[in-house]
């Protein structure tokens, strides 16, 4: 668990966040591990980046994107929806204080939506 404190938080409220297995390995892999409490210290400093505003335009640049960090907790909000979590487990994940903010995060693709309407229909038979 990823444990915010409430200055450190948008909504100013203390909260948990549950880390996956992806980012579980990945923070498992940092060079920092055993050797600095923050998990990114800056190499002159020691002490923890105040921005990661560099880093995101070097990626994008080197992946050749166009896309705001901001668009990340949108791609993240679309994706357990589409694979059927419901919109409360997603609204909880990401500290959101009411489903309709949610609502605005998880794009649903179009073969989801496309899988919804099916799931709807009604099968006519051929006729013959």
């Amino acid at each position: 668990m990823w444990k915010v404190d409430a200055k450190g938080s948008e909504s100013k409220k203390a909260r948990q966040i549950p880390l996956n297995a992806s980012a579980l390995w990945i923070l498992g892999q940092l060079e920092s591990k055993g050797v600095s409490p923050f998990l990114f210290p800056s190499p002159v400093t020691g002490k923890p980046y105040v921005t990661i505003t560099r880093a995101w335009y070097r990626i994008r640049a080197e992946a050749g994107v166009e896309m705001r960090i901001h668009d990340l907790r949108h791609s993240f909000a679309s994706l357990p929806v589409t694979n059927g979590r419901s919109l409360y487990e997603v609204q909880s994940i990401l500290g959101h204080s009411a489903p309709k903010v949610t609502m605005r995060y998880a794009h649903l693709s179009v073969g989801t939506l496309k899988a919804a309407a099916n799931a709807g229909s009604v099968l006519v038979p051929q006729a013959a």
